[in-house]
């Protein structure tokens, strides 16, 4: 049970990892089809926060964050579960 707690819980971070790269990319997808330019660094760390506020065509190819803010939230709770969980079996079964 321990063993398969802690694998969820390595899966649910990779997969947050995951989903905070596939975000990233996404957002530069978005800016390469919107008028406003912004550099790497924003589109590794800002993501989240930028893209609500696009207009036109790049809109719908905004569609794709908003999946992987949701993604990434999503694994993010797992992974927290997963950790309480484990924290609290390793400290019963002393």
């Amino acid at each position: 049970m321990l063993l398969a707690l802690k694998i969820l819980l390595l899966l649910a971070v990779l997969a947050a990892i995951g989903a905070w790269v596939a975000g990233a990319l996404a957002y530069m997808n978005v800016l390469s089809h919107s008028a406003r330019k912004g550099g790497l660094a924003k589109a590794l760390f800002a993501w989240p926060f930028a893209a609500r506020d696009l207009e036109g065509p790049a809109a719908a190819d905004a569609q794709r964050v908003n999946k992987a803010i949701v993604a990434f939230f999503a694994a993010i709770l797992v992974a927290a579960s997963a950790a309480a969980l484990v924290t609290n079996l390793t400290r019963m079964l002393r």
